[in-house]
């Protein structure tokens, strides 16, 4: 069964607590949103949801200069950018296990 909570607190530790629309922070002006809430199929899946302030939400909601095209972009862009920064944080892990290595080798000699 799908974990909505789960789901919610990722996506707001990735957007930094903020509106990934506008930038606006503040835990009682953000919202978790379906990206295209007449998909019943993707409803509650990770890709068809977003973190917008209530304004942002508002504005798509309503088709007030915030399109689903604009949303969809943006999503990808992000779920891009949280790719990055997992390999970066991997490859700095094992660049740090390998000079742990290194430093035992030279300690040795």
């Amino acid at each position: 069964m799908f974990d909505m909570s789960d789901s919610k607190e990722k996506l707001y530790i990735e957007t930094d607590y903020s509106c990934a629309y506008c930038g606006q922070k503040g835990l009682d002006n953000l919202s978790v949103d379906h990206i295209d809430g007449k998909n019943a199929r993707k409803a509650n899946s990770y890709d068809n949801l977003i973190v917008l302030c209530h304004n942002c939400h508002h504005r798509k909601t309503n088709g007030k200069g915030i399109t689903l095209d604009q949303i969809k972009k943006l999503k990808n862009l992000q779920k891009i950018l949280i790719n990055t920064i997992h390999t970066e944080t991997k490859f700095l892990h094992t660049l740090h296990l390998q000079n742990k290595k290194i430093m035992k080798v030279i300690l040795i000699l």
